[in-house]
């Protein structure tokens, strides 16, 4: 895994990494019709990105009355970027493990404000 490789994203394929990221798996049809406000043709371009990319892999799944339905998980570099996308975006370092979260302290910066 190459810890300093970057990802070309549009802020449509960045929103579909989150959503997917927060359920961990995800029905190919919920995502574009939540995620995407039923614009499925844009939810499959950003996914075939998404792919290339290596971030998000799609799959085939069970649903609840034993049907096979598509959906889309992250690769182990998804959740990586996902996660390191959530850390520039709040400061904070996060624990994949576990609820803990730690401040992120810049240098020159001051704990009390």
């Amino acid at each position: 895994m190459d810890r300093n490789r970057t990802y070309q994203l549009r802020d449509s394929e960045l929103h579909a990494l989150t959503e997917v990221g927060q359920f961990r798996v995800v029905a190919i049809h919920d995502l574009a019709q939540f995620a995407y406000y039923g614009d499925s043709s844009r939810m499959q371009n950003d996914l075939a990105n998404l792919s290339r990319q290596g971030l998000v892999k799609q799959t085939s799944i069970m649903d609840s009355d034993l049907s096979t339905t598509r959906a889309v998980t992250l690769t182990q570099e998804g959740q990586r970027a996902a996660v390191e996308r959530l850390e520039k975006a709040v400061g904070f370092l996060v624990d994949p493990n576990g609820p803990k979260i730690e401040r992120v302290i810049h240098p020159g910066s001051s704990l009390i404000q």
